[in-house]
């Protein structure tokens, strides 16, 4: 009798076992999908200070766009820093035309970061306007892509505290369904 009760028991530690790791892996999966959304809102933070310091270095060091991105690769990580770079050199070197340009250094922004496409696609659009504009055009556009990042950010908060909660959440009620359903 003794050996039959020993199997039930270890039967039921392997069940809570494989529970508990369905559980915590639905609660990881649930809190990846979160992190999403505050690593948007992050980003949104590092362009709308990146967009505030390109705006200083031309209007009061009135500094060429190849010198202002130059001048502020070392104030950011990557991969804001190689995208800095990359705009950097690539017009220093003049091979290829402004446009082209912004969308392979906007490549390194698309790849490692959370932003969504229409926030990319909406960078793409100022920092081309930069480049055929006069100076105080140059401060207007930013200006105004100043006060749409303002709203983006409201925005994404929003997205943070509502959907970031529901995604955590989600996980683990995901994770207890399926312990129910094993069961």
């Amino acid at each position: 009798m003794e050996k039959h009760e020993k199997k039930r028991y270890m039967r039921c530690d392997v069940k809570l076992m494989g529970m508990l790791i369905v559980i915590v892996s639905c609660t990881l999966i649930g809190c990846k999908y979160s992190l999403k959304y505050s690593l948007r809102l992050n980003d949104l933070r590092i362009i709308k200070r990146m967009i505030n310091m390109l705006k200083g270095e031309i209007k009061y060091k009135s500094s060429l766009l190849e010198e202002a991105f130059g001048s502020m690769k070392d104030k950011f990580n990557k991969p804001y820093s190689d995208f800095l770079h990359s705009i950097s050199s690539e017009l220093s070197s003049g091979d290829m035309i402004y446009e082209e340009i912004v969308l392979s250094g906007l490549e390194i922004i698309r790849k490692n970061t959370a932003l969504s496409n229409k926030d990319i696609e909406r960078i793409s659009q100022v920092l081309n306007n930069l480049g055929y504009l006069d100076k105080e055009m140059q401060l207007i556009s930013m200006n105004m892509y100043l006060e749409e990042l303002e709203e983006s950010e409201k925005e994404a908060s929003l997205d943070v505290s509502k959907n970031g909660k529901l995604f955590k959440i989600l996980g683990v009620f995901t994770g207890l369904f399926i312990c129910i359903f094993m069961m």
